[in-house]
């Protein structure tokens, strides 16, 4: 093989490797994102774990923080008041 060829091979197995580990980091911070979320929404992080299913206690619903998301269109399903 010549020089370009080793040359070659190296610069794709070194793109292989950092795309590999692009992939690893973002999987880890999404990870890391949804805890958070869940955490604030008052959902126990251990319901993301892929381990067998233990035990939870059942959470209040009124503690959880709420927040309104608005549909388009939604004013047509209001009550008359």
């Amino acid at each position: 093989m010549t020089l370009a060829n080793w040359l070659t091979v190296l610069l794709a197995g070194t793109l292989c490797g950092v795309t590999v580990l692009c992939v690893l980091l973002n999987y880890k911070s999404q990870m890391r994102w949804m805890r958070l979320f869940s955490e604030k929404q008052g959902i126990p992080a251990i319901t993301m774990e892929n381990s067998a299913p233990r035990e939870i206690t059942p959470l209040n619903p009124d503690t959880r923080k709420r927040f309104s998301v608005p549909v388009p269109g939604g004013q047509a399903f209001r009550k008359p008041h």
